[in-house]
Order: C-alpha cells, then structure tokens, then sequence
C-alpha cells in the first residue's frame, strides 16, 4: 500500500499518513485555545481506533471540581503548575513531570495551588 501524507489546517496543525493497519497522526496543539470560559478546560487533540485518544486539560481552580471516571486506563502527565490529585479518595501532590497511570475506574479530580499558575495536563486513554 503506497502511504500518502494529507496535511490540514485547523485550529492545530495535523498531518496524517495513512498507512496499512491505520492512519498515523501527527498534531501540533496551542493549549492557549482552550476555552477557559467552558465549564470544563479540556480538549481532545486526536482520536484513534477502539477508544484510544488524547488530550490536554487546565486546572483553573483551587478546589476540586468533580470527580470522574473511565471506562478504560488513563494516563497524564503534568506540564506546568503545581498543585493536588485525589485519586480513589487519596490525595497526592502534583508538579511539572508528574507521571500517573490509573486503572479503569478509578476515581479522579484536580486543583492547583494558592499561586500556582494554571496547572496544564496531557492525558491518554488507551484503547479498549
């Protein structure tokens, strides 16, 4: 199968190749276009086959919001700010190169620090 590069502009840059087995894709995401007056300040950047996708997310507060949970595993990682994860009921600091990777289910919410800037999450979903 001969790949071909397809390149479109939108809000990011994307590129994608398709290739034999899926379609690999290469995005280029300003979290500056988030929008911070949505209840929730988050943003699916790709999406792939069987549930696989990934994102950003900013925590704007300082309290936790809600608590939420998928039906597959999650991984994040922290870029900037500082602040606290309550996961299952157990709370953890959280700082720039934080790494988690939770099961299925497991309960989660975010705040940032008092003088913290806006705490700034990449998040994936695996694919079920």
């Amino acid at each position: 199968m001969a790949e071909t590069a397809e390149t479109e502009k939108t809000e990011s840059e994307k590129k994608s190749m398709k290739k034999e087995g899926g379609v690999m894709e290469i995005v280029y995401f300003e979290s500056s276009s988030i929008d911070l007056t949505s209840e929730k300040h988050s943003r699916t950047v790709l999406r792939g086959t069987n549930g696989a996708r990934m994102g950003f997310t900013l925590v704007t507060e300082e309290s936790y919001g809600r608590e939420e949970s998928h039906e597959d595993q999650e991984g994040l990682l922290f870029i900037e700010g500082e602040g606290k994860a309550l996961l299952d009921g157990v709370e953890y600091d959280i700082r720039p190169q934080t790494c988690v990777l939770m099961p299925a289910h497991t309960r989660h919410c975010f705040k940032r620090n008092p003088g913290s800037g806006i705490i700034k999450l990449f998040w994936f979903h695996a694919a079920n």
